[in-house]
């Protein structure tokens, strides 16, 4: 049997959702995330999903305007919160997760989150400064996050979870030579 557990986050501009992003609601209705990543709440069957509707770095042209981005920080998390959640499962493996679309050590699909699909899958052939410097916020944060995550509680985690999206059902979004700039 397993269990998931992850940071809880302790910064007051954002509260976890029932999807266990991290997400404010605004005044129209709509939410932001902690990466700036504007969505809508779709219904669909009998259930409901956020569809990004605006991408915040989407009209940037140059590096500066990745690098003067409002980034999360990795203060507004409590890390010590993993250990408490551990010991409550001390039979079962436990899993580090992070939620599916803000914090689990995604890179590709934040990336296209934040500036686009289109332009984010443009900017690997026109842009390479540009994806460069908007991989490498993602990766500071993420290796930071789980730095300090392994750094309070390694021996308690069993299995590590991360996860992108780089295909469909019927084969890869791109060019594995343009994954591997991602990667």
């Amino acid at each position: 049997d397993f269990r998931y557990v992850k940071p809880v986050y302790a910064g007051s501009d954002f509260k976890e959702e029932s999807d266990e992003s991290l997400h404010r609601e605004l005044s129209d209705g709509t939410f932001v995330d902690i990466w700036g990543v504007k969505r809508k709440k779709v219904n669909w069957g009998r259930g409901s999903y956020l569809e990004v509707i605006e991408s915040p770095l989407r009209e940037a042209t140059n590096v500066r305007e990745i690098e003067n981005h409002s980034w999360p920080s990795v203060e507004d998390f409590d890390y010590q919160s993993i250990s408490r959640q551990c010991s409550k499962y001390k039979d079962l493996a436990i899993i580090l997760t992070g939620d599916r679309l803000t914090t689990r050590a995604s890179v590709f699909k934040l990336a296209m989150y934040l500036r686009g699909m289109d332009k984010f899958l443009m900017d690997l052939v026109l842009s390479p400064k540009l994806v460069e410097a908007l991989v490498g916020k993602l990766l500071e944060f993420h290796l930071e996050h789980n730095r300090r995550i392994f750094q309070a509680a390694a021996k308690e985690i069993d299995i590590f979870m991360l996860g992108d999206d780089f295909g469909t059902e019927n084969g890869l979004l791109l060019s594995p030579i343009y994954i591997s700039q991602v990667l």
